[in-house]
């Protein structure tokens, strides 16, 4: 036996509540129903932020994308930061601003921003079905939907199903399954914001070192520089910085990346520093030539990468080419990246459905009135700082209010 609606939600993430909400906000008559395969809506929000949810971010979301970033920009002039903020003010969840432009809720907490949301749907006569797999999509206004828990007939579908980083261990049909079903074509898909793997040998001595730094990849002829605490670990880097430039490694498989562990100095300027060094602990070992310049045990290990073997030497005995040598490294700290911690560490997916078959105003198909898709199911990857949040929040409003008022 079918169950009928007039829109059906597949996917119950932020991007899925966020469309819930505002078609129910919009047609308070009609019936809407969210699916969710999980035990519970927006699991995946909990962690955001470090269980904070950064949502979104202040300072602007240009040149914070890839993908097909005209395609969001188009929609971000629809329904923006300012606008995603009234809104959630509305909602019950006031933000506050921290560093780099970074919004959270008042609160501080990840969990608050999940119940409100749910609350909300809820409030609105939305109705969520958990536990919920689709397995099948097809027709076209009506469209049949194929779950494990039953059949389900609705004039509009949206799907939200988040990227491939959102499935885990999930083995079942995909919302890029759906989509690629109904026509719609699909770009290699890539884990990012992750950690990278690199060679150990240089790092090995290092695991657990934290260092405000500069982190530049290279790919082939492309680069990308971001800035922040960078973190040693066995198997390569993490941190801020690193994650931002993950996207990039990823879709080469491997590549280049360097550190400036002292970003605030020039090479001249840290070879002027060790030169008084040496004049004025010239009796003291190498081992302690820069303590109190970097971490010491970070410190040791450039010495020993720049060539110099004995730590015990006296710091006076370092020549002028090895202070050079030193210096150099501190800039310039190349790495091998053997690729990254995969799907399971992957914060995002880059990469989704094209976006050329979708209008950017309604996130409709244009293959299947009817049918819409919002999300990290699309290709648009934004940076960390709540970008990818923003993303979520605009695709699914503008996606909802066409639902609504169809």
């Amino acid at each position: 036996m079918k169950s009928t609606c007039d829109i059906l939600i597949v996917g119950g993430g932020a991007s899925g509540l966020f469309a819930a909400i505002t078609a129910a906000e919009t047609a308070p008559y009609k019936r809407i129903i969210v699916l969710e395969r999980d035990s519970r809506v927006a699991k995946k929000l909990l962690t955001t932020g470090n269980g904070r949810c950064n949502f979104t971010n202040g300072n602007g979301l240009c040149g914070h994308y890839t993908g097909d970033v005209s395609f969001a920009e188009t929609a971000f002039a629809q329904f923006g930061v300012d606008e995603t903020c009234r809104v959630m003010a509305r909602l019950g969840i006031p933000f506050v601003e921290l560093e780099d432009g970074k919004r959270y809720p008042r609160s501080l907490q990840a969990s608050s921003v999940v119940d409100m949301l749910r609350y909300a749907a809820v409030d609105a006569g939305v109705e969520i079905v958990t536990e919920a797999s689709v397995t099948n999509l097809q027709g076209n206004a009506p469209f049949i939907i194929t779950t494990d828990r039953g059949i389900y007939e609705a004039s509009q579908v949206m799907i939200a199903t988040g990227g491939k980083s959102c499935v885990g261990n999930f083995e079942g049909v995909t919302g890029y399954d759906l989509l690629q079903k109904m026509g719609h074509s699909i770009t290699k898909l890539t884990p990012a914001i992750v950690q990278l793997t690199t060679e150990k040998e240089p790092i090995k001595p290092l695991a657990g070192i934290k260092v405000e730094g500069a982190v530049t990849a290279c790919c082939g002829n492309e680069s990308r520089t971001e800035t922040g605490e960078i973190l040693f670990t066995e198997y390569g880097i993490s941190g801020p910085p690193v994650l931002q430039v993950s996207g990039l490694i990823a879709r080469y498989g491997k590549g280049l990346v360097n550190l400036d562990l002292i970003p605030d100095l020039t090479v001249k300027e840290i070879e002027t520093e060790l030169h008084r060094r040496r004049v004025a602990f010239g009796t003291r070992t190498c081992e302690d030539l820069l303590t109190g310049f970097v971490n010491k045990r970070l410190g040791q290990t450039l010495l020993k990468l720049a060539g110099v073997e004995k730590l015990s030497r006296s710091v006076e005995r370092l020549t002028t080419k090895e202070i050079k040598t030193v210096a150099n490294l501190i800039k310039n700290f190349s790495l091998n990246v053997t690729g990254t911690k995969g799907w399971n560490a992957a914060q995002v997916t880059c990469g989704g459905i094209r976006t050329v078959d979708f209008n950017p105003k309604t996130m409709e198909s244009n293959l299947h009135k009817g049918l819409f898709a919002a999300g990290e199911v699309l290709n648009v990857t934004g940076d960390c700082g709540g970008f990818n949040l923003q993303w979520a929040w605009t695709s699914g409003y503008l996606a909802g209010i066409a639902m609504g008022e169809a």
